[in-house]
C-alpha cells in the first residue's frame, strides 16, 4: 500500500507532502496478529505544489503527480529519487498513466485542442515525449495494459496503441 497524504512535520512552516508505503503483512510481537506498519516514509514537497492527476504502478513503485502545475514528477518510492517530465502546464482534469515498469508514461493534458485529444507517451529513461497521439475525441481515461496503452475516449470509444 503507498498513501500521499498532507501533513505538519518538524521545522517546516507549511504542510508537506509525505509518501508512505506501508507493510501490511508485519505482525505484533505478542499474539502474531497482522499490524501495518510504515516501511518508509518519504517528505516530496510543499503540499501547494501536488495536485491531481495522480498515477501508480501497481507494485507501488512508481507515482506519478503534478508538480508546480507545470511538469510531472516521478517518484521511486523505494530508492526515495524522483525525476520530472516537462510536461506543460497540467491541471486536474489531464489525465496520467505509467507502464507496470515505470518505463513509459502516457500524458493527456487539459490544453489539448478543443475538439480532438492529444496523448504525449515519454520514455521515462529519455525524459522526453518519443510520440504524439492524436484522436478525434478528448480523453476520459488512459491505462497501460502490458505493451499496449488504451485510451478512452468521450464519445464512448476505445483506441488501443501497442509498442
Amino acid at each position: 500500500l503507498l498513501t500521499l497524504s498532507c501533513a505538519n512535520v518538524p521545522d517546516e512552516p507549511e504542510q508537506m507532502i509525505i509518501l508512505r508505503r506501508w507493510d501490511l503483512t508485519s505482525k505484533n510481537r505478542f499474539g502474531n496478529k497482522a499490524r501495518p506498519q510504515i516501511s518508509t516514509a518519504i517528505i516530496a514537497d510543499l503540499c501547494a505544489a501536488c495536485s491531481p492527476p495522480y498515477a501508480l504502478t501497481a507494485d507501488t513503485r512508481m507515482l506519478a503527480f503534478v508538480h508546480q502545475e507545470k511538469t510531472t514528477r516521478l517518484y521511486d518510492t523505494l530508492a526515495g529519487t524522483y525525476s520530472e517530465l516537462a510536461s506543460g502546464s497540467m491541471g486536474a482534469s489531464s489525465r496520467i498513466t505509467i507502464s507496470a515498469d515505470g518505463a513509459w508514461v502516457a500524458i493527456a493534458r487539459e490544453d489539448s485542442e478543443i475538439n480532438e485529444g492529444v496523448v504525449d507517451l515519454w520514455s521515462t529513461n529519455q525524459g522526453q515525449i518519443m510520440q504524439k497521439l492524436y484522436h478525434p475525441w478528448q480523453i476520459s481515461a488512459l491505462h497501460f495494459a502490458g505493451r499496449q496503452l488504451i485510451v478512452a475516449l468521450t464519445d464512448g470509444t476505445i483506441q488501443t496503441w501497442k509498442s
